[in-house]
């Protein structure tokens, strides 16, 4: 098997994985009004074993399926923003995921520069995405849907 269907094979089941798991979120581990994530370790895994396209794809995946979500009401709260902007909510959605698995990538490699040890770069990346999948989120949600908040 060829390196890139490697890729290919890794990175469609890493999107498949990401899709069950947000899906279940919302029925497994619903904490108040929110749901417990762990959408975010395929995430992570596909920025450090594919790099910034994987981390991008398996990002994307998940911000289609939170829209999804969303528009299907699903996620009540993302369904409430959808009806109040649907361009917003896409772009607080798909647009968040894919940078959150760029920034993962991007933040891997520079810690495997500089430290050269996986272990803590992966940590170390798992952090980052966590924390920016939620500081994006809140970035996006204040500025775009500023006008609704008051």
């Amino acid at each position: 098997m060829y390196t890139t269907q490697k890729n290919s094979a890794g990175i469609a089941m890493l999107v498949a994985i990401t899709v069950v798991l947000q899906l279940l979120s919302s029925f497994l581990f619903p904490v108040l009004q929110f749901s417990l994530s762990l959408v975010m370790i395929p995430i992570v895994i596909a920025a450090v074993y594919f790099g910034k396209k994987g981390g991008m794809i398996v990002g994307t995946s998940f911000g289609i399926t939170v829209l999804i979500q969303c528009i299907l009401g699903l996620d009540k709260s993302g369904s409430i923003l959808f009806n109040i902007n649907p361009y917003f909510t896409f772009l607080a959605t798909v647009f968040r995921g894919l940078l959150v698995g760029l920034i993962a990538a991007c933040v891997f490699t520079l810690f495997m520069k500089l430290t050269r040890h996986f272990i803590a770069a992966t940590a170390v990346t798992a952090a980052v995405a966590v924390i920016s999948n939620t500081g994006i989120f809140l970035l996006l949600f204040t500025t775009l849907f500023n006008e609704t908040l008051y």
